[in-house]
């Protein structure tokens, strides 16, 4: 026997095609998470990167390292779908320090890489995001120094 699934345009009894339910539930199956080793290393290396108060409690500030009080940063590395985007968002909004600021808000800025992929788009959406510059300057200015300028 040869059994065929059904044609991705045929409706179900709900209406809904083959192609609409494979879609939904691709959507749930991104919304499950099990947690593994790697989430707590990256919570660890991501604790590593904040300074602690007195009585050892984490801050939501950078550690400076060096003569130059230089930050340091994270370096996550997998293949592609590898689960490398899910890792850092979901380690940063379930961080107890990080995840909500005072006023409810989180306490790093979320940026996707723009295309092309250039210090200067990338500096510009993290100018957007943060609210430094109003879209107006950002178009009057150079990326380069405004960055350089505001660290």
């Amino acid at each position: 026997l040869l059994a065929m699934s059904p044609h991705p345009r045929s409706a179900s009894r709900t209406g809904e095609t083959t192609a609409e339910r494979r879609t939904r539930a691709a959507i749930a199956d991104r919304a499950r998470h099990i947690t593994t080793e790697r989430d707590a290393i990256f919570a660890s290396h991501l604790d590593r990167l904040l300074q602690r108060d007195e009585g050892g409690g984490l801050l939501p500030e950078a550690r400076r390292f060096s003569a130059v009080r230089e930050t340091r940063g994270i370096m996550v590395i997998d293949g592609p779908g590898g689960g490398k985007s899910t890792l850092v968002t979901r380690g940063l909004k379930r961080h107890e320090v990080l995840a909500r600021g005072p006023d409810g808000q989180p306490l790093y800025l979320s940026a996707d890489v723009p295309s092309p992929a250039t210090f200067k788009s990338m500096g510009l959406e993290l100018l957007r995001l943060s609210g430094y510059l109003s879209p107006a300057e950002l178009e009057n200015r150079n990326a380069r120094a405004m960055v350089k300028n505001a660290a």
